[in-house]
């Protein structure tokens, strides 16, 4: 998927059965490759935070790998597990 950083910031991540999981706010990309590798999400209100991974600020983490854009929109193709970074 070759996406931009700049391209995802602001788009809202909803799940396959539409549940706003929350707003791309950053992207986390590796510094030897350059590839984005995760996504820190400020959470939906209409989520469970406790069900998904998070960082110590409380912004959820995707990996990027479990995403497909669309539009203005991106998916995610699998439900996170629950782990605190």
């Amino acid at each position: 998927m070759d996406l931009s950083k700049k391209e995802l910031i602001g788009k809202t991540v909803i799940s396959e059965e539409g549940i706003t999981i929350g707003i791309v706010k950053k992207s986390l990309v590796d510094r030897k490759s350059g590839e984005i590798n995760y996504l820190l999400l400020k959470p939906s209100k209409e989520i469970d935070i406790n069900n998904y991974e998070k960082n110590n600020q409380g912004r959820i983490i995707l990996p990027f790998e479990n995403i497909s854009p669309v539009q203005d929109v991106i998916i995610i193709e699998k439900e996170p597990i629950n782990k605190t970074f």
